[in-house]
């Protein structure tokens, strides 16, 4: 009989890494987005983040992934109807900036 709960070693070891990195990231108190900037405060924002996952050494494919925990009013709803129109498994730094 299998255990449902079972999950590979290498699947539950980039699940911790990427859980590791995510708490690391949000100790910085990372800035919001909310979308209601400007384009210069968006550019901004991207750089900031991009600055702190520089400088905790965070794997590249969990920029995308982390930046989204930081998006807030019409940002986060701007975000939800991307996921609906594309696909978005697998997105790199380069694609969320080109969206964003």
């Amino acid at each position: 009989m299998s255990n449902p709960n079972y999950q590979p070693p290498a699947l539950r070891e980039r699940q911790l890494d990427q859980t590791d990195h995510l708490q690391r990231f949000m100790r910085l108190q990372p800035g919001h987005f909310d979308g209601r900037q400007e384009a210069f405060t968006a550019i901004a924002w991207l750089s900031e983040m991009e600055r702190h996952f520089r400088a905790l050494g965070t794997p590249v494919e969990f920029w995308a992934v982390f930046a989204v925990t930081r998006l807030t009013g019409s940002a986060i709803r701007w975000w939800e109807i991307v996921e609906l129109m594309q696909d978005i498994v697998g997105l790199t730094w380069e694609d969320f900036e080109r969206i964003f």
